[in-house]
């Protein structure tokens, strides 16, 4: 008996053996992780960059643009943003107010132009949007 001819006497570990060597080739190091954030429970990423997805149906959706585009967050039904600077993308970016907001909840939602709701409230009926041409809102809950 040769060394070459003693693992093919058990085919079973041989093909083992033959399976582990494939695996540890074609090992592939795993991507890294997205930077953790830092957001409120309740609150997603819907767009880190450039073009957000539509708001999907149940959430309230708030984007750093007036034309319901670029960077977003979407927030569960019922959620309370109080400071929209706490909202922050991967990459770091915070929003320092919304400039437009699409409430596909089925709650009113009141915006503020202040942190901490505060300053006159803009009703969003459920359902509505709003885009911000005059000042930036940085606090939203529900009415």
């Amino acid at each position: 008996m040769t060394a070459f001819s003693a693992p093919f006497r058990r085919p079973g570990l041989a093909l083992a053996a033959l399976v582990s060597a494939v695996a540890a080739v074609l090992t592939v190091p795993a991507a890294p992780a997205a930077a953790a954030t830092s957001n409120p429970p309740g609150v997603h990423i819907l767009g880190d960059s450039g073009d957000a997805p539509p708001c999907p149906t149940g959430w309230l959706c708030v984007f750093n643009a007036d034309t319901y585009r670029s960077v977003a967050w979407a927030a569960l039904p019922g959620t309370e943003i109080p400071d929209t600077s706490e909202l922050s993308t991967t990459y770091g970016y915070r929003l320092y107010g919304a400039l437009s907001a699409v409430n596909n909840t089925s709650l009113d939602y009141c915006a503020y132009p202040q942190v901490n709701y505060g300053g006159t409230q803009t009703r969003i009926a459920a359902g509505g949007r709003i885009p911000t041409t005059r000042d930036a809102l940085y606090s939203f809950r529900p009415c």
